[in-house]
């Protein structure tokens, strides 16, 4: 585990989907967050301590720029 963010999210009635799920878009500010190398992470989204979804994320290298 490189990091944990805890919280709360207060949602109201909006437009479901056919299996009863809901889309909640939403941003985490990784600004301060060192990921030791290039490769493949997950964040694991877990609901009243329940795991619900892994979200995967992939890091490549720092951009080149041509001089």
């Amino acid at each position: 585990e490189l990091m944990r963010i805890d919280g709360e999210m207060h949602l109201g009635p909006g437009p479901a989907t056919e299996a009863g799920a809901m889309s909640v878009p939403h941003v985490l500010n990784l600004e301060g967050i060192v990921l030791p190398k290039a490769g493949r992470y997950a964040f694991d989204v877990r609901v009243d301590d329940v795991h619900e979804v892994t979200v995967p994320l992939r890091v490549t290298g720092p951009a080149r720029v041509n001089a």
